[in-house]
């Protein structure tokens, strides 16, 4: 049950021994803290060492009698402001049960809104303090993804939450389009003109078709029955005019490159077949993911539309991007575009980012400079290695390898492993070579430079010939062309 109503102020040194005299054990300590710090139990002077940074704002939660009750730190991740992380979340554990917690998180979730200008709001919770897990999805944080920590030798699991802060007046969702052309009437019209001649244009657009079928009660004419068929009038369509050009590269310019140029704007609807009558033309759009942004507020809130999704939308979701060189389209519900109560909307088209780059294998090594000296010799690898780091970074164009001794491995993560005798049978790494002649030359090559032959060259069934080595580790390197 709740009790009392919380403020939060900014931390200062004398709540240090407060907030540390609620930590009752290690393992309380750690799942408040992770690794970060070095050990237990910590001084005052270590936790004001933890907030020195320019990113860092920790807060006190005080409920009305002025009592400190709970302590929370946000912080800028990135350089982008556009997320908020919360840690170091904690409430005195002789007051746990009376709503502090959820209160002290719904007070900073405000503020990370209002003050910080947070698009995203991210934390971490260890699968083993349910308690607190169920604190941050009661205030609407949702799992999306987890991770392991080492800690004090044990692995432990993370659970990865998020919570995503929309603007006040917009609504939005991700649709899938597929294989959808619009139907409709096009203008060209000068960017620094859009603003009488897009209104104009859909004044047309209501003399030609709705003003005579629906008003004038007119039978409709080939025309206007695909109009009225295909849905036109639901969507505009806009479309650059300047060959190979991405807006979203002068958009942040006020559309620099644009505004002394056209686009064709589009009066449409999907395309559901039949003919196209002279007048309208068919025009294929981004097939796959689209973000519907919704909203309302009158023409106003139309026009900010897309400086939301530049400014806060995409820096809040770093997982999408815009699709360069394809158009946007506008929705609209209503007629009276001044009215607070018009709902209109932006479809942009967008594209997947990758969630991870693959360019790089690591291998752990018993003899750095051997490994060096095979891979830099044998297959070109380049580096600028020092001979005295234990990390080692070599580069065959795009590609990477990476090498770190064994043992400095099992002292880094503090845990013994097992490794195969002779070659390694558990990977292999993959050189392709531009004929056949070549995989017998760089086989030859291989050998020069210190490798073990596991398989000379063979031509395969398949149409590959192909051969095997083994690195001085004994990892097995496959070199190979289907190329006669």
């Amino acid at each position: 049950m709740e009790t009392g109503r919380l403020t939060l102020r900014p931390f200062v040194l004398d709540d240090a021994p407060i907030i540390l005299s609620w930590i009752k054990d290690k393992t309380a300590f750690r799942k408040w803290s992770a690794d970060r710090y070095p050990t237990f139990p910590p001084k005052p002077e270590d936790m004001v060492a933890q907030y020195a940074a320019d990113n860092v704002f920790p807060f006190i939660a005080i409920n009305d009698d002025g009592k400190v009750v709970g302590h929370i730190m946000l912080r800028y991740p990135d350089p982008s402001k556009a997320i908020i992380r919360f840690g170091f979340v904690i409430v005195d554990d002789q007051l746990r049960g009376k709503g502090y917690g959820k209160q002290m998180l719904q007070l900073a979730i405000q503020k990370a809104k209002e003050e910080f200008g947070a698009k995203k709001i991210t934390l971490g919770v260890f699968d083993n303090n349910p308690s607190a897990f169920h604190c941050y999805e009661s205030v609407g944080f949702k799992v999306i993804g987890t991770d392991s920590y080492l800690i004090d030798r044990e692995e432990w699991t993370e659970k990865e939450m998020i919570q995503e802060i929309i603007p006040r007046n917009m609504k939005h969702e991700i649709i899938e389009l597929h294989d959808v052309q619009i139907i409709g009437m096009a203008k060209k019209i000068a960017f620094n003109e859009a603003k009488e001649e897009c209104p104009k244009f859909w004044g047309e657009y209501v003399e030609k078709i709705i003003k005579p079928v629906v008003f004038e009660k007119q039978a409709p004419n080939t025309f206007q029955k695909a109009a009225f068929d295909n849905g036109v009038g639901e969507f505009g369509l806009c479309t650059c005019d300047i060959p190979n050009h991405n807006c979203a590269t002068c958009w942040e310019a006020n559309f620099g490159a644009c505004k002394n140029n056209t686009f064709t704007y589009v009066i449409g609807g999907i395309y559901k077949g039949g003919d196209v009558p002279e007048g309208m033309q068919l025009f294929p759009i981004h097939s796959g993911k689209w973000l519907k942004m919704q909203f309302e507020g009158g023409m106003k809130a139309f026009q900010e539309q897309y400086t939301k999704f530049h400014k806060e939308w995409l820096p809040a979701h770093p997982e999408y991007k815009w699709v360069p060189n394809s158009c946007c389209m506008e929705w609209y519900q209503g007629t009276d575009i001044q009215s607070p109560d018009y709902q209109c909307g932006v479809m942009m088209p967008l594209e997947v980012q990758p969630r991870f780059t693959f360019n790089t294998v690591g291998l752990f090594t018993n003899n750095n400079k051997a490994t060096v000296d095979f891979y830099t010799k044998a297959f070109g690898f380049t580096t600028s290695w020092d001979g005295m780091q234990p990390n080692v970074e070599m580069f065959l164009g795009n590609n990477r390898i990476i090498l770190f001794p064994r043992s400095a491995f099992e002292q880094m993560v503090s845990k013994k492993f097992q490794y195969p005798e002779g070659f390694n049978g558990t990977m292999e790494l993959s050189f392709d070579v531009p004929t056949f002649a070549d995989v017998d030359k760089e086989y030859q090559n291989a050998l020069n430079n210190g490798a073990k032959s596991v398989l000379p060259p063979t031509t395969e069934p398949w149409g590959q010939r192909t051969c095997y080595v083994a690195d001085p580790d004994g990892n097995l390197i496959e070199i190979g062309s289907f190329v006669e």
